[in-house]
């Protein structure tokens, strides 16, 4: 069944928020990249690599505020933000919708020597998304009560 946006925002948060604890459990160092409205005001959260429970606890308090921006697009903050990024990240995308210019600015990214990993959150599942066979991992989430079921794309 299709919901509103706020719905798939929603479950775009909770598939981040699951996604930060378990890398934080495996000791890994984060970053969080968000384009959202805080506050009432559109804006894009840049949280720097770090690791810790102060620096988890960071990015969690952020998402759990953060609603969806009515003027700043993904595609653009992925674009400006991927420019000045180290070699050899693990990137995951977690996202209701890719558009083309966002999967294009990924490709790049897989380029430049990093590992693409996007996750699918929004009611259109698109399996013309599957791009394993150039290096990227694609899922769809699914959410099952209190479970989130990922299926590779």
């Amino acid at each position: 069944a299709f919901h509103n946006k706020d719905y798939y925002v929603e479950r775009t948060i909770e598939v981040a928020a699951s996604l930060l604890r378990e890398l934080f459990f495996l000791r890994q160092e984060v970053a969080l990249l968000v384009n959202g409205r805080f506050d009432g005001v559109d804006t894009v959260l840049s949280v720097d690599l770090g690791k810790g429970d102060a620096h988890l606890t960071r990015m969690l308090s952020e998402l759990a505020v953060v609603e969806l921006s009515k003027s700043i697009q993904f595609r653009d903050v992925l674009a400006e933000h991927l420019k000045g990024i180290s070699w050899g990240l693990s990137l995951f995308v977690i996202s209701p919708r890719l558009s083309q210019e966002c999967v294009q600015h990924l490709i790049n990214a897989y380029h430049m020597g990093h590992s693409i990993t996007i996750i699918q959150v929004g009611p259109e599942m698109s399996k013309g998304l599957s791009l394993w066979t150039i290096g990227f991992q694609s899922y769809y989430a699914e959410h099952e009560a209190t479970l989130i079921q990922l299926t590779r794309l």
